[in-house]
């Protein structure tokens, strides 16, 4: 592995882990491991997770994150609230 995908890799570890927090509940603490909640997120906005990419989400594509989990997890959409304060966070590190 080079060290930019090792650095990518971390990288998506890191949204996937900080949004799984947000997201539970309703999604099952359980079912939101980082890689599952990666793989909503890249449902939603496309393949490339950048830190630039996640800072620019805009209200359209948050309403679409809480339905992209919604429909991987198959329960209720979480809060864009929540999904903002994530991204937010995640922008901070």
């Amino acid at each position: 592995m080079t060290a930019r995908s090792d650095a990518q890799a971390q990288f998506e570890l890191a949204v996937g882990a900080e949004i799984g927090y947000a997201v539970s509940p309703p999604v099952a603490f359980d079912d939101a491991s980082p890689a599952e909640c990666v793989q909503a997120v890249r449902r939603a906005l496309g393949g490339d997770l950048t830190p630039a990419r996640l800072a620019g989400v805009g209200d359209d594509e948050l309403r679409a994150l809480a339905q992209a989990f919604a429909q991987w997890f198959e329960t209720e959409a979480p809060g864009v609230a929540e999904l903002k304060s994530a991204l937010d966070r995640i922008a901070f590190r």
